[in-house]
């Protein structure tokens, strides 16, 4: 807690003060101290304060008029009226006025700490509000059409003017363990102001405000990395800086700009704080197919994060099918955001499908696993040897995984070699072998493995043993 005391008796502030110091309170952090109304207001408005102890009656005015006045703009501001006035009539006047108490000079020892108690816990119930407040409109920055924040475009009470926004990515493979010391470290700066909202998330995303001045912005921010990375050594954390911003459209701007760029934080291995212009200038710079690599590898994580296989096999495939023709430069780049991202670390060139399906950050993610669970193509084959002998169809298989018909096809020849028609053709005509060779008539054995006509069950059994099926066990 940070208290102003505000009063013209200079023997009424070191009262106040030797009470303060006396009762020890932990979370008292400062002291400061105005003799006149103009001192309130320039300490006020130019210090973090969180409680002042004011006088009624000082030089350049009212303390209740000055009181009233500064809660109009910093209504986050607790105020105690400290006066010889034993008058119930002013006591009334300055509650009704916002004031959060009222006592006699010269206060006791037992009175100063009950009223700090009765302070600390409206600070902590106001800056749980304000935090519920942060949220709703962080959340709104997301889930709000873009008119609907622009049209919303003052911020919530509790943040101070031309905040800057902070873009933070973190590798979602290291979240679980850096998990913690984001949460400490968010917690940290919410209490002392500096980043307002901070929301860690697996998706190695998360958005920031930074609420002081932008001279000190820079060494902050290293302190900042320096605490992430002191709690987490393991991670790697890049800040993407904004601009200082007017209104909440800004920043909902600097958000969507900032997801639009994050794949090309690639480009930028080694370093931690970066403004977003530096991002914007360097994407830029690249040909298109570097710039879909890129994108491509960025939508294999958001894919993995958010266990969308669908989307992993197809970015997987688009990265591998790039690299060859990519100069050694840019596949260095992509090789160092593997190794640091997702625990990929195996050249460019030799990249397989399969080393992403293995990787930590698949593993970590439940995504393709060990579990067989998991896996589209492991599912359509175990479905298919339960129901060959159903008129069985690539729309039927794939509507059962939940995938569309071309992209099942297409991932079924991946990953087999064969197309879905040959394999269950294959299946077929085994299963009716095994059964002819137990005794089965060519009639049962086409029926019992789901050819209706006997004819050209005979002819596909022909074309893939090179006997009819009236020969099978023939000596």
């Amino acid at each position: 807690m940070r208290i102003l005391i505000a009063d013209d008796e200079p023997l009424a502030r070191y009262t106040i003060r030797s009470l303060l110091e006396e009762v020890a309170h932990p979370r008292v952090e400062c002291v400061l101290e105005a003799a006149d109304i103009r001192e309130l207001k320039e300490t006020i408005f130019s210090r973090e304060v969180d409680i002042v102890f004011l006088d009624i009656k000082m030089p350049g005015g009212s303390g209740l008029d000055a009181m009233t006045r500064i809660l109009r703009e910093r209504s986050d501001i607790l105020f105690v009226v400290v006066t010889s006035y034993a008058d119930f009539g002013f006591a009334k006047t300055a509650l009704e006025l916002g004031a959060q108490g009222y006592i006699l000079k010269p206060p006791s020892r037992e009175e100063m700490d009950a009223i700090l108690g009765r302070l600390e816990e409206s600070l902590t119930r106001r800056k749980n509000e304000r935090r519920k407040a942060l949220h709703q409109w962080f959340v709104d920055l997301h889930v709000l059409p873009y008119p609907a924040v622009s049209s919303r475009p003052s911020f919530p009470d509790g943040i101070s003017e031309h905040p800057i926004p902070l873009f933070l990515f973190h590798p979602a493979i290291s979240y679980p363990n850096c998990k913690g010391a984001f949460e400490a470290e968010g917690e940290r700066l919410l209490a002392e102001d500096d980043v307002l909202l901070h929301f860690p998330s697996h998706y190695g995303v998360d958005l920031c405000l930074f609420c002081r001045e932008e001279g000190r912005l820079q060494s902050t921010l290293l302190h900042l990395m320096h605490h992430l990375l002191e709690r987490s050594p393991e991670i790697h954390p890049l800040l993407l800086v904004g601009r200082p911003a007017a209104s909440s459209h800004d920043v909902a701007e600097f958000y969507e700009e900032a997801v639009r760029l994050l794949p090309f934080v690639a480009l930028f291995p080694s370093e931690r704080i970066l403004p977003l212009t530096v991002v914007q200038e360097a994407s830029r710079t690249l040909l298109p197919g570097e710039r879909e690599t890129f994108e491509n590898l960025f939508a294999i994580v958001r894919a993995l994060v958010e266990r969308n296989e669908v989307g992993f096999l197809d970015a997987v495939e688009g990265l591998i099918s790039r690299l060859p023709g990519l100069e050694g430069r840019i596949r260095s780049y992509v090789e160092q955001f593997l190794r640091r991202y997702m625990g990929i670390d195996r050249p460019a060139l030799r990249l397989t499908a399969a080393d992403f399906s293995s990787c930590p950050l698949a593993s970590r993610m439940g995504m393709r696993s060990r579990d067989e669970d998991h896996d589209p193509v492991r599912r359509a084959l175990a479905f298919i040897k339960e129901h060959y002998t159903r008129p069985l169809s690539v729309s039927m298989v794939a509507s059962y995984l939940n995938l569309t018909p071309n992209y099942f096809s297409s991932l079924f020849h991946r990953r087999t070699g064969k197309r879905f028609s040959e394999y269950l053709m294959e299946l077929r005509l085994i299963k009716a072998r095994d059964f002819l060779l137990s005794g089965y008539s060519v009639k049962e054995a086409a029926l019992a493995v789901g050819y209706a006509s006997v004819r050209h069950f005979s002819r596909m059994y022909r074309r893939f043993f090179g006997r009819y099926p009236s020969e099978e066990g023939r000596s």
